[in-house]
């Protein structure tokens, strides 16, 4: 069954950036790209980050569905994404409606508003073949959508984002099983900044 096409030109209006209900989920490879780019420390990382922890034990069942693996720190399991400033809107996001981290905007907000699902991995694991969907927030809010004047979406260009996205969040999943028992094993204290120092090292080959 051929893949449906989609339109869509986006109007910098900003609605998904100030969705007091919409959480920027953040994988391990978001926080360095925003690290690097801003040249932030540890503290700084901290200071944008948010760690919205679960307020009750949550089903392995359901953890596996979750789009980021959480990680352990000291007030529990929890998952990381932006913070959000006044109004609900990010904290990255200026007065001028503009994204101050554009060229390293976390994956979330490159693919929205559409979803990728993995259909099929091709053999070796290294190729994935993914089909393209519309978020629910999408359709609740994004008037990019329905603009006047909409192309069409490029599938091979799109699918590509897909693919580096669907990957990147494999990487997040193996990151966070690993700090996790790292934690569970006493090899690591379960600490938000001891968890983001993990995270700086990682890339420098200083990870464990």
């Amino acid at each position: 069954m051929p893949q449906e096409r989609f339109r869509f030109k986006c109007l910098r209006c900003g609605r998904c950036c100030r969705d007091p209900n919409t959480i920027v989920t953040l994988s391990i490879s978001d926080i360095l790209a925003i690290a690097n780019h801003l040249h932030l420390g540890v503290d700084e990382v901290l200071s944008v980050l948010g760690f919205y922890h679960f307020s009750e034990n949550v089903p392995k069942s359901q953890i596996e569905k979750m789009v980021t693996r959480p990680v352990l720190t000291e007030k529990g399991s929890a998952f990381l994404g932006l913070l959000k400033g006044e109004g609900g809107k990010c904290v990255f996001l200026n007065e001028e409606n503009a994204c101050m981290i554009y060229p390293s905007r976390p994956k979330i907000c490159r693919t929205f508003p559409f979803t990728y699902t993995l259909v099929k991995r091709m053999k070796g694991g290294v190729d994935h073949t993914v089909k393209m969907g519309i978020a629910q927030k999408g359709l609740e809010y994004c008037p990019g959508l329905h603009a006047s004047g909409a192309s069409l979406v490029s599938l091979q260009e799109s699918k590509k984002l897909g693919v580096e996205t669907i990957q990147e969040l494999e990487h997040h999943s193996r990151f966070a099983e690993k700090w996790n028992k790292l934690v569970q094993t006493g090899r690591k204290k379960a600490t938000a900044r001891g968890l983001i120092e993990f995270i700086l090292n990682e890339q420098k080959g200083l990870g464990v």
